[in-house]
């Protein structure tokens, strides 16, 4: 039959720490009982138990602190444009430096290039983000106003120019000259008659 291997166990004192007494696994684990009432045995068939806990490390030494980096500049719009395309233009005269921002204001909100913002890169200019609002949602109608007071009758007009002479008309026919009226006899209009009146 071979050799058992043994665990050698030290009963130690909670407080000092010293060392009470070296125990047998093997022959006096069920003879060992601990604090919480489970013996040596039962500690080990649950797997609960554990090693001495080694005493911490050394704390290791601070590292040296960082360089502060440089300060970056706060935003700021370098030029305004009132297009898309005056911007590709001006890119080769308006002395702008890379990684400045340009921005586009058309003055019309409704504009979709308006309020774009702009990097300038090596070669050209680069769309960023669009800096307009979202379109706020329509509020209701008002409320219909108050009729308000009728107005005073307004002065009477001067009185106009004259009108120009209108133009003249064109002459009657001619009747038969100096024939005398005869009752019953019915003469057109403009008919020249002689009237013969008797004085009694």
């Amino acid at each position: 039959m071979p050799d058992l291997n043994k665990v050698r166990v030290q009963l130690l004192d909670q407080v000092t720490g010293a060392v009470l007494q070296e125990v047998d696994v093997l022959t006096s684990a069920n003879s060992v009982l601990f604090a919480d009432g489970q013996t040596f045995q039962q500690k080990l068939d649950a797997g609960t138990l554990k090693g001495e806990t080694g005493a911490p490390g050394a704390t290791g030494a601070t590292g040296i602190q960082g360089i502060q980096g440089i300060q970056g500049n706060a935003f700021s719009i370098a030029k305004v444009y009132a297009s898309i395309a005056a911007m590709n233009i001006g890119y080769s005269t308006d002395g702008i430096l890379q990684g400045k921002f340009v921005m586009i204001d058309t003055g019309n909100v409704a504009d979709a290039d308006n309020a774009k913002l702009y990097v300038r890169g090596v070669s050209n200019y680069t769309f960023v983000t669009d800096l307009s609002g979202a379109t706020g949602v329509q509020g209701p109608q008002g409320i219909q106003g108050i009729q308000g007071i009728q107005g005073n009758n307004g002065a009477i007009g001067g009185i106009g120019a004259t009108g120009a002479t209108g133009a003249t008309g064109a002459p009657g026919a001619s009747g038969a000259t100096g024939e005398t009226v005869r009752i019953g006899t019915t003469y057109a209009t403009g008919t020249q008659v002689k009237l013969f009146l008797k004085l009694v």
